[in-house]
């Protein structure tokens, strides 16, 4: 793995957690964070394939050579099983096998990183639905809270615009 992809790496690792103090940012951020991974993925996967399709046209190449001259390669009785591992002893077809197996680790990398951010959109929906909910719900404790306290003065109204009715009537009862 090359030192650019390493840096990749890393710096998509950080950019994973979410600050749940700036949910607006990272809301509008999680789009651009998917297509940066996602493209990645999908160059990893192509990376995988031409890997795999140069190791088979190796190996194939190397089959003929083989067949053809068996003798330039050390095998005594040419079986399936001795050109095979003639192929395997060969470095060019190593070189192409670790090439294969580097594009393959990559791309699982990426994967595990996709499949984060996958997680990250997740969990910013349920933490976004989580802040609506709590904002409204106060809202509605807020409201009712000062509905109630309107309700209350409108019944202390009431009840003082009675006592008074009643000492009126009281007060004219006494002066008759």
């Amino acid at each position: 793995m090359d030192q650019q992809m390493k840096d990749f790496l890393s710096t998509m690792r950080t950019r994973v957690p979410i600050d749940r103090f700036k949910l607006p940012e990272e809301c509008s951020c999680q789009p651009v964070l998917c297509q940066e991974i996602g493209d990645r993925v999908v160059q990893a996967k192509d990376d995988v394939n031409g890997a795999k399709d140069a190791l088979k046209l190796l190996e194939s190449t190397l089959m003929g050579t083989i067949r053809a001259t068996p003798g330039a390669f050390n095998v005594d009785k040419l079986t399936e099983g001795t050109a095979n591992a003639a192929i395997i002893r060969q470095p060019n077809y190593q070189t192409a096998l670790e090439a294969y197996r580097s594009a393959e680790k990559i791309h699982g990398y990426l994967q595990v990183i996709q499949e984060s951010v996958n997680q990250r959109k997740s969990q910013l929906s349920n933490l976004t639905d989580q802040f609506v909910h709590e904002f409204y719900n106060n809202a509605d404790i807020r409201s009712s809270h000062a509905d109630g306290e309107r309700v209350e003065k409108a019944q202390r109204s009431t009840t003082e615009q009675a006592v008074i009715e009643k000492r009126k009537e009281r007060n004219q009862d006494n002066k008759d």
